[in-house]
């Protein structure tokens, strides 16, 4: 009897861990707000923010982003649409992510420049006024020009750290392998690896 649970239990086990996502109908992965068609309808959030839990920053792994649908409902031209507006998606968040990187960078050297423009500044000041406009300068373009550049160079090498990663996720899932498949393939598809590994054992 421990044998048969123990059976049954693993079965169960490798039927969820096969995929990543199970869905009743294609609708569960787009907004209930817009009536338009796949093609340009909105994609849920609630089914992105699933995606980033199941698929981490940071993980070195490609991504192969496998759905369960019932079979009643599959249809493979809906599918296609469906993987082409994700990897579209994705894309755009990539992009986007670019975007930030390289704004982010061009703030940093702004500051970075701008820092150094009021030291040098005072510097010129220094060495060609008198001392007390120097003096009075120093009080306002000191604290400034150093955090100027201390920012600027803040900015311009925690840029990539803040954004590479969410970056990284998205260029994989843009890149990533999508497979359909409903539950009664994803049995056969169990039952045929059990009879392999147990013809394997046989031997």
């Amino acid at each position: 009897m421990k044998d048969t649970n123990k059976k049954n239990s693993e079965k169960v086990s490798a039927i969820f861990s096969s995929a990543d996502f199970w869905l009743d109908k294609y609708q569960e992965m787009f907004s209930d707000f817009d009536p338009a068609p796949f093609e340009r309808r909105m994609i849920s959030e609630d089914f992105i923010e699933a995606v980033t839990r199941r698929f981490p920053e940071g993980s070195e792994e490609e991504i192969h982003f496998r759905i369960s649908v019932p079979k009643a409902e599959r249809s493979t031209k809906t599918e296609a649409v469906i993987v082409k507006r994700l990897k579209s998606y994705f894309r755009k968040m990539a992009d986007r992510q670019e975007k930030s990187l390289r704004a982010d960078q061009k703030r940093g050297a702004i500051y970075f420049v701008a820092g150094c423009v009021l030291l040098l500044t005072f510097v010129w000041v220094g060495l060609n006024m008198e001392s007390v406009i120097s003096q009075l300068l120093g009080v306002v373009f000191l604290p400034l020009g150093w955090f100027g550049v201390w920012e600027g160079t803040s900015r311009i090498l925690s840029a990539p750290e803040r954004y590479q990663k969410k970056l990284s996720l998205y260029q994989k899932l843009a890149g990533a392998k999508y497979e359909f498949f409903s539950e009664e393939e994803l049995l056969r598809r169990i039952k045929k690896a059990e009879q392999e590994r147990v013809g394997r054992a046989k031997k």
